[in-house]
């Protein structure tokens, strides 16, 4: 009988394909977090962004972060740890086959709580952006500062009812697998089944002002959406499939959202004129310094 949980061990050594797909998860997720980083530190120096708009972008850019930090922490290091040939038993560092899987469901579990809570808040910044170009003398009563927390709280709220979902309901539990550059289900433990089987005019010149940047902002949620829509088809059309065969379909869809996160991160440096001007003027203080 196959030991719960085998499909998320590593075969003992690292092959050509296992370091190729591990450099693209740690070249994409470092990229996307280093990015994530960058805008993170720019909305809280940016006073215009400390309104409803910013925080709901600061709490979707941290969740992107954290679902970054886990494919460094461990998605990266599990695929590649060990590139050396079969035969160099005494190498020190090979793909692990003693990790406990119980690790790889813990990243799967956090890289989930966090990602789908930025993932349901993207729809509430896009209402945000609607709301300020449609509706721009209502905008500050409907997004007050204590309705931002609420979203960002319900939002957690159905996140961490999903990841329990997860180690409540029978058979559940993922986790990344090394060998298959995907998350894959570990299966049903001894004596468990499917649960399938079990059952006024002041104001209106404050509008003018600000109607250019919001249409800015706008146009910035609906490509962030593009890239989030796109990532998404990739992942529901593909799976199972082949692009080229089994092993790229699974390298292309693990790396697709945060193929996403690094274009969203991106898409705010270049559509903000207050961020391209804070990086300009970081930029030649560092060189100058090195």
């Amino acid at each position: 009988m196959t030991e719960f949980g085998a499909n998320l061990k590593g075969r003992g050594y690292a092959t050509q394909t296992d370091l190729i797909a591990g450099a693209i998860v740690l070249g994409i997720s470092f990229t996307a977090m280093t990015f994530g980083v960058v805008n993170l530190s720019l909305i809280n120096q940016t006073k215009l962004w400390h309104n409803a708009f910013g925080r709901l972008a600061a709490w979707r850019t941290f969740g992107e972060v954290c679902c970054n930090c886990t494919c460094l922490l461990y998605s990266a290091p599990v695929t590649f740890l060990s590139v050396v040939p079969r035969g160099a038993e005494d190498f020190p560092f090979r793909q692990p086959t003693t990790l406990s899987y119980k690790v790889g469901v813990a990243f799967y579990l956090t890289e989930k709580l966090f990602g789908f809570s930025a993932c349901l808040i993207q729809p509430v910044i896009s209402l945000n952006r609607l709301a300020a170009v449609y509706f721009p003398i209502k905008y500050n009563v409907i997004f007050q500062k204590k309705m931002c927390f609420l979203f960002i709280a319900l939002t957690l709220m159905y996140s961490s009812a999903a990841v329990i979902s997860y180690m409540v309901l029978p058979c559940s539990l993922l986790g990344y697998s090394p060998t298959l550059y995907k998350f894959v289900r570990l299966g049903c433990p001894e004596g468990e089944r499917p649960l399938t089987s079990i059952s006024g005019k002041s104001r209106l010149k404050n509008v003018d002002k600000d109607s250019g940047r919001n249409i800015r902002f706008f146009i910035q949620s609906v490509l962030q959406n593009v890239s989030m829509m796109t990532a998404m088809t990739m992942v529901c059309f593909c799976r199972d499939g082949a692009i080229v065969n089994a092993t790229v379909t699974n390298i292309i869809i693990f790396n697709s959202y945060n193929v996403a996160h690094v274009c969203n991160a991106i898409t705010m440096i270049m559509l903000i004129p207050e961020f391209r001007r804070k990086l300009s003027n970081i930029i030649p203080l560092m060189s100058g310094s090195s």
